[in-house]
């Protein structure tokens, strides 16, 4: 006779429920289920600087930095093009913004204390990739603002999205898949 022959030993054993009935029981922290919508709205964005511009990933831009490398340069391109990169076997093409714009270095970025080391901000994955510039890490933008922007240089302003104010500074978001179409149309890729 095995342990479990007696009846009070059966009545011991839990009972499991099965894996969708489990879900089904699931109820999230009372904390989470009050989250507001203005909560969700303040989750933090990430920012990136560009000569002295303060430019916004928008959600769900997939983004990856990865160190200054040399590009591979492709003869008679403009100096705003800095070539290709080999990134996991792809090849990714690396505009230079700030050159493209004729933008001053950003100074502010020393005065604060932040890295200044450029960086590669590659958009997207794949062959449907392109790399911009930036100068150091992308920044964590937390109590954004929603704000009006009254200028901005022609070239840029058609690839840019909602204007956002945190503390002293003015953030935008970058519309990166009109920026690189007109970039690469400039240059006939």
């Amino acid at each position: 006779m095995n342990h479990l022959d007696s009846a009070a030993d059966r009545q011991a054993v839990p009972v499991w429920l099965q894996p969708s009935q489990a879900l089904e029981r699931f109820e999230p922290q009372q904390v989470v289920r009050q989250q507001s919508g203005l909560e969700a709205r303040a989750r933090t964005r990430y920012g990136l600087r560009v000569g002295g511009l303060n430019l916004m990933v928008r959600v769900g831009a997939g983004t990856e930095v990865v160190p200054m490398m040399t590009a591979s340069r492709i003869p008679n391109s403009v100096r705003w093009l800095l070539g290709v990169i080999n990134l996991r076997g792809n090849l990714v093409p690396v505009f230079d913004l700030a050159k493209a714009l004729d933008l001053e270095a950003n100074t502010q970025a020393a005065r604060s204390g932040e890295s200044g080391a450029k960086m590669i901000l590659v958009f997207g994955a794949g062959d449907k990739s392109a790399g911009l510039v930036i100068d150091g890490f992308p920044v964590a933008l937390a109590g954004l603002r929603p704000t009006q922007v009254s200028a901005l240089d022609s070239r840029i302003a058609t690839h840019v999205g909602d204007a956002f104010a945190n503390d002293d500074e003015i953030w935008i978001e970058l519309i990166h898949e009109t920026l690189f179409e007109r970039l690469a149309q400039a240059h006939g890729l």
